[in-house]
């Protein structure tokens, strides 16, 4: 077997792959589940907190009078809107 037709042979049976991925990924059945895997990422993590009322820091942290947070780890602090890396 030449090396043209057995890539020619990789690369439709790639093609084949991939078209069936597609009709798998949009058939009728699985649409729940697509529709509920698209709404994650607006899925409220925190309770709503009303006005004037402060979060309570993740669990483990602790609040500082000035705000953010500060952890037990590091030993730092961190200002408020400031990611922990």
């Amino acid at each position: 077997m030449d090396v043209i037709v057995l890539r020619s042979l990789t690369t439709l049976f790639m093609f084949l792959v991939f078209i069936g991925i597609v009709v798998w990924a949009w058939k009728g059945r699985r649409r729940s589940d697509f529709d509920a895997a698209a709404q994650l990422p607006f899925a409220d993590d925190l309770p709503a907190v009303a006005a004037g009322q402060r979060r309570a820091a993740p669990s483990g942290l602790s609040t500082p009078a000035g705000g953010g947070f500060s952890t037990p780890e590091a030993g730092r602090f961190i200002p408020q809107g400031e990611k922990n890396e």
